[in-house]
């Protein structure tokens, strides 16, 4: 894959408009789309849709707009498998139940089982200004903290093209989103690395690495949350996220 273009961000604007975020599938078909590829990397987007969480807190779960769109896109461009929520889902929240109530997690368990997965790139939003990130932090990547879902020299690979990307300095938080839990609920990137057994990250990003067109439709709009448009820093994410993908079929490359 060569270099993101305003080309490939006016793909990720069609491609996300094509996301329903409050609206549940028609009847028998599942909330969420895969598409297989020969590769040892799955991406993963399981807010891409409003998805239902009853806990003492909250109902539901808003979307995460553009993680979907982003996943789908960089399925494409990195030939990558990817599984990504474009539906409302109405019955669970494949980044909180467990494995016998998510549809999604059990797909997952068979991507990975069937396709050989090694690394998930697990795609989410954080808000702008989150506290849990930093002053002028526009990144968290979640690593089960001491658990280390991703060796450190791929988190340190990760981080720099991030950094380098955005042309800043210490954009990249960790594990302000640790996806640590294992027993109260269970992340996508805490099931691949404690139950499945295999790398993974979850990579929080703020709306100004990851939307370059708001749709009005969607819950940040309704609920009058304002972030600044900059579609160079979306290029710049999708670009580190790029690379981060080819160094990673690279090292499986020479390890085979």
């Amino acid at each position: 894959m060569g270099t993101i273009n305003e080309k490939h961000i006016r793909q990720l604007i069609d491609i996300e408009s094509q996301v329903n975020y409050a609206t549940p599938p028609q009847l028998q078909r599942l909330p969420f789309v895969t598409i297989e590829k020969d590769s040892p990397v799955l991406l993963s987007a399981p807010h891409g849709a409003i998805t239902f969480r009853k806990t003492e807190k909250e109902m539901w779960h808003d979307e995460d707009d553009y993680t979907a769109g982003m996943a789908l896109l960089l399925s494409e461009l990195c030939n990558v498998t990817v599984i990504a929520n474009i539906w409302q889902t109405v019955d669970s929240d494949p980044n909180y139940h467990f494995e016998h109530s998510s549809l999604y997690k059990q797909k997952v368990r068979q991507l990975v089982e069937n396709n050989g997965i090694k690394w998930v790139i697990d795609l989410h939003g954080a808000k702008k200004d989150s506290e849990k990130m930093g002053e002028n932090q526009l990144v968290d990547l979640g690593t089960r903290k001491a658990g280390k879902s991703l060796k450190p020299e791929s988190v340190g690979f990760l981080k720099n093209k991030i950094n380098e990307k955005l042309k800043g300095e210490n954009l990249v938080n960790e594990n302000g989103f640790p996806a640590l839990e294992t027993q109260k609920f269970m992340s996508i990137t805490a099931f691949c690395h404690h139950v499945l057994g295999i790398e993974a990250v979850q990579v929080e990003m703020q709306p100004q690495v990851r939307i370059p067109l708001r749709r009005f439709n969607g819950s940040a709009c309704a609920k009058g949350e304002q972030y600044p448009v900059r579609p160079e820093q979306v290029m710049g994410m999708m670009q580190a996220l790029v690379d981060f993908i080819d160094h990673l079929h690279y090292h499986n490359k020479i390890n085979a």
